[in-house]
């Protein structure tokens, strides 16, 4: 099964169940990449709409892009009567959006199922001069816990993507190790990646996001 299409026969689990983002990542956003009324923002892999809704609460237009159609039905749903949503079918790596158009290009938990090399080729035809990029996305608290234990189990053994996805998160912090201060090396996906930072005592990781093509300074959120 493709990875556009498997959440396809899930998608009101996914409403239901799927957790939000934190409240700290999406002010992050709008003290360090221009996240306000006066910009546009693509949600890239943006599902049903869940880290979209709190872009939106920002003023910002916000144009979701969305490969499965089941998803994207789910997002024009729940924010269909905003003005400043616009639903777009297309993917990562070929998003059908006009170049040079979008001040901040956000990913969220989709990431992982990108093709890194397509996909940062793409954002960069999408993104303005002065244009900023993000990545986020929630992780299991780190602590060892018997429950947590047998749900990695659990996932190991029914999830067949899984080991891959794991694998795929242990290689960036692995790189990111390397390059030191959290920043990726641009042949990666931007010019900059986002080191993950815990917000409070919320079972939630955010991704700080960095200035799109600028070294910057990684500080927790």
């Amino acid at each position: 099964m493709r990875p556009t299409e498997r959440f396809s026969s899930r998608v009101e689990d996914y409403v239901r169940s799927r957790p939000s983002y934190p409240r700290a990542a999406i002010d992050l956003l709008a003290t360090r990449c221009a996240l306000s009324p006066a910009a546009v923002v693509a949600d890239i892999g943006s599902g049903t709409g869940i880290l979209t809704e709190l872009l939106l609460e920002s003023g910002a237009r916000v144009i979701g892009v969305e490969p499965n159609d089941a998803m994207r039905a789910a997002a024009e749903a729940r924010l269909g009567a905003q003005a400043r949503f616009r639903s777009v079918n297309g993917t990562a790596e070929a998003t059908t959006l006009p170049p040079a158009s979008i001040d901040l290009l956000v990913a969220g938990q989709a990431f992982h199922w990108f093709d890194v090399d397509k996909a940062r080729r793409e954002a960069l035809r999408l993104l303005r001069s002065a244009g900023f990029a993000a990545l986020l996305w929630n992780e299991r608290p780190p602590e060892a816990t018997a429950f947590l234990a047998d749900y990695e189990a659990l996932l190991l053994r029914h999830a067949a993507e899984y080991g891959e996805i794991t694998a795929s998160r242990q290689r960036y912090r692995a790189e990111r190790h390397r390059n030191g201060c959290g920043t990726v090396n641009s042949s990666r996906y931007l010019k900059h990646a986002c080191e993950p930072s815990p917000h409070s005592e919320r079972e939630h990781n955010a991704m700080e996001p960095a200035r799109f093509g600028e070294p910057v300074s990684l500080n927790r959120v």
